[in-house]
């Protein structure tokens, strides 16, 4: 290639030249070492190892050995670093083969500046990629972490709430197991009372019915014909004899008395039972209430099975009515009143020591029904239906006062659930069933001890005709 023009300047311009520390150039040899083509122009032709060059790279010893490695073959391509006074270099070189033999020799010399420069640039670019990926995994990481954090929240709520939940219907449970267990309690002491209740008039009836077979009419068991002749010779002579008369006449009284029992405890029964299953029928219609309160006075007087005396004592009980307005209209069912009415006024002779029973009638204003159970005594006992109505509806409030003993404390705070009794006789369901009457005709019940200590009062109300 001896003769070849110098490179263009555009290849100076891309390799730069050999005074500049920062530049990149190429130096080409023929196989005798003289240069053929470099930027300093001045050494074309001239060989590599002659004076003026070497003293020009200060007879680098290095530069020397690895461009004679290379001419003679011993090393294809590698690489020299050195420094010859103008900078430090990196130099590699390739030989040029033509018909197999190494003809040229092209050497390309690189600023190590430069090469650290790419290295660092690379490093750096390789640096950022890192950072960034480290970037990338750290904020996946964070998304994970707050993901997990989030999940494990909504894990928690959700845990707290089932938790909650099964704390709720471990609640009911218990409540409905307390409930089942009580009303399993209630059923056999209904059982228990219920069958003692039945026992006593059922073995009193069969007791008199025995004693009158036995001793006073026994022909009127008989069927035939001879019987019924019998009996009248059987009563003409129990006629006769006024002892026998009047056990006769006593054991035909107690038989029907203990029939009444065993009827009342079968309506109590049945009327419990419709109360229970919401079938509690009301037939209203508008009548005199004083009227109806002076009929069951009237009624009870007239029961020989349950008259008006304190210890079968001869002398009958006081009922007062004491009437303070009339007519007093309410549309209600008559006989169902009547039935809470003989309840609470029964309770009051039984526990009234022979002493007077007062009773009343009068008008108030729904909405005053609060100032009268506050002007009496603080341990009242009232049905679920308290509402106190801010109206001017008329209500009716009936009162039933004893002199007696006074409400038992143990069950005043339950007096109107079922089986709620004191009494050595019935099954605790009267106030029960009158409860359940008075609140049907949307009215309430309640009761407190007197303020003096003697006796009881019970009120009930009920909404008078518009």
């Amino acid at each position: 290639m001896v003769g070849v023009e110098i490179p263009s300047v555009d290849f100076f311009a891309r390799y730069g030249n050999v005074y500049n520390i920062d530049s990149k150039f190429l130096v080409a040899y023929d196989r005798n070492f003289n240069y053929i083509s470099t930027p300093r122009t001045n050494f074309l032709g001239t060989t590599l190892f002659s004076d003026e060059v070497q003293r020009f790279f200060n007879f680098n010893d290095i530069q020397n050995k690895y461009y004679q490695n290379v001419f003679d073959g011993r090393l294809f391509g590698g690489y020299a670093i050195y420094d010859f006074g103008t900078g430090e270099r990196l130099n590699t070189g390739y030989s040029v083969s033509v018909d197999g033999k190494s003809k040229y020799f092209v050497f390309i010399i690189t600023p190590t500046a430069s090469v650290y420069s790419d290295i660092d640039e690379t490093l750096s670019a390789e640096r950022s990629k890192f950072f960034l990926l480290i970037a990338g995994i750290t904020a996946a990481i964070v998304i994970l972490v707050l993901f997990l954090v989030k999940l494990n929240s909504i894990l928690n709520e959700q845990i707290k709430r089932r938790t909650k939940d099964l704390e709720e219907s471990n609640k009911r449970l218990k409540i409905a197991n307390e409930q089942l267990n009580i009303h399993d309690r209630m059923q056999k002491e209904f059982i228990n009372i219920a069958a003692h209740e039945l026992r006593t008039p059922t073995q009193a009836i069969s007791g008199n019915l025995e004693l009158i077979k036995m001793n006073y009419v026994p022909s009127i068991f008989q069927t035939s014909s001879s019987g019924q002749i019998g009996i009248r010779g059987e009563l003409e002579r129990l006629v006769k004899d006024e002892d026998r008369l009047h056990d006769y006449s006593y054991a035909l009284v107690s038989t029907y008395r203990n029939a009444q029992r065993l009827e009342k405890l079968v309506n109590d029964i049945l009327d419990t039972s419709r109360i229970e299953s919401n079938r509690l029928e009301l037939h209203k219609e508008s009548f005199n209430l004083n009227e109806k309160i002076q009929n069951v006075i009237k009624d009870i007087h007239n029961k020989p099975n349950l008259s008006p005396h304190h210890d079968n004592s001869s002398t009958p009980i006081d009922i007062i009515f004491e009437l303070q307005e009339d007519p007093i209209t309410v549309s209600a069912d008559k006989v169902r009143i009547f039935e809470v009415l003989s309840n609470l006024i029964n309770n009051a002779l039984k526990f009234s020591n022979g002493k007077p029973i007062t009773i009343s009638a009068k008008r108030f204003q729904k909405n005053e029904i609060g100032s009268i159970k506050s002007n009496h005594n603080n341990e009242l006992i009232d049905t679920e239906n308290t509402r106190e109505d801010k109206d001017e509806k008329m209500v009716v409030v009936v009162s039933v006062r004893d002199r007696g003993k006074g409400i038992d404390s143990d069950i005043l705070p339950r007096l109107f659930t079922k089986f709620t009794t004191k009494s050595d006789q019935g099954t605790g369901l009267g106030l029960y069933i009158a409860k359940s009457i008075i609140v049907a005709h949307g009215g309430n019940i309640w009761a407190e001890n007197n303020k003096d200590g003697k006796g009881a009062t019970f009120y009930f109300t009920v909404p008078l005709t518009k």
